[in-house]
């Protein structure tokens, strides 16, 4: 999104400048003619006020530009991991206007994985690590009066939003203001069926740590982690809003879903389903990983 406003911005200014230049060029030319009819002692003269009208022709151009790239370039705010929850509450109120085909692609093969493991006619504890808005994912199961929805994270405003979206709704919900590396202090002795780490990873400074958490699952729950893709990430590393002629960025980092494979491997999960979902140049996207 915001390297789209810049390259709009910077086409305006080209525009504007390859104008100013080709009426200089006109002017010069038309100046250049002139010379060859001009008196000879006047020559020298003629060729100072060329050079002269190059000289405020090039000045104009970079006055030009440098006025348009002010008045129309948004003044960005870089977020670094650390301060991600920050960012998360500068831009909860715009969050969900992002929402590309792509992500909302992700989104729904995680509701399904969800759905598959809900097969029997019980009630459910499903645990949200980073349950931002709650509109992606959340919601679809607004009516199941079967599961209760524990919602955890961190930031106030995303909080706001999940509970302006849940209102009333029939779905038994839980909200837990807390970190995630710290959440298994808060929720010692209770189990879940359904663990999801959506989205969240890569804007967090380290993975938690997935030991603790694998002491929260039931027996045969399943953990759901999905995230950008490093290779995706590699040529996306900014998280970007432009909100009322405000740019924010958050320089996510990258997720290898082999590595993290491997690491929950060496804890003892076992994977059990992985999906990955393309780009529209039929590179990785983001990836899905199931674990038991």
């Amino acid at each position: 999104m915001m390297s789209e406003s810049r390259s709009s911005i910077l086409d305006a200014i080209d525009s504007k400048t390859k104008l100013l230049a080709l009426i200089a060029l006109i002017a010069e030319g038309a100046f250049v003619a002139s010379l060859v009819v001009m008196p000879p002692d006047q020559v020298l003269y003629g060729l100072i006020v060329c050079a002269i009208i190059l000289i405020v022709c090039i000045i104009g151009i970079v006055i030009i530009d440098s006025k348009n790239v002010d008045k129309t370039l948004p003044n960005i705010k870089n977020f670094n991991i650390k301060n991600a929850i920050d960012f998360y509450n500068t831009i909860a109120k715009m969050y969900d206007e992002r929402n590309s085909k792509k992500l909302l692609e992700s989104h729904r093969r995680v509701i399904e994985e969800i759905e598959n493991h809900l097969n029997e006619d019980r009630n459910y504890n499903i645990l949200d690590l980073g349950g931002g808005t709650g509109k992606l994912i959340t919601n679809h199961f607004f009516n199941k009066e079967n599961i209760t929805w524990t919602y955890v994270d961190k930031s106030t405003s995303m909080i706001k939003k999940f509970q302006e979206i849940m209102d009333e709704a029939p779905l038994r919900t839980e909200i837990i203001v807390e970190d995630i590396d710290n959440i298994h202090n808060r929720l010692k002795g209770k189990k879940f069926d359904v663990i999801i780490i959506s989205w969240v990873l890569s804007s967090m400074p380290h993975n938690p740590d997935f030991s603790l958490l694998k002491n929260l699952l039931a027996d045969n729950g399943i953990l759901i982690i999905t995230d950008n893709d490093q290779a995706h990430s590699s040529l996306n590393p900014y998280y970007d809003f432009i909100i009322e002629g405000e740019s924010y960025a958050l320089e996510i980092r990258p997720i290898n879903p082999l590595e993290l494979e491997e690491e929950l491997t060496e804890i003892g999960y076992k994977r059990i389903n992985s999906m990955c979902t393309k780009d529209d140049r039929g590179g990785p996207f983001s990836f899905q990983l199931t674990f038991k």
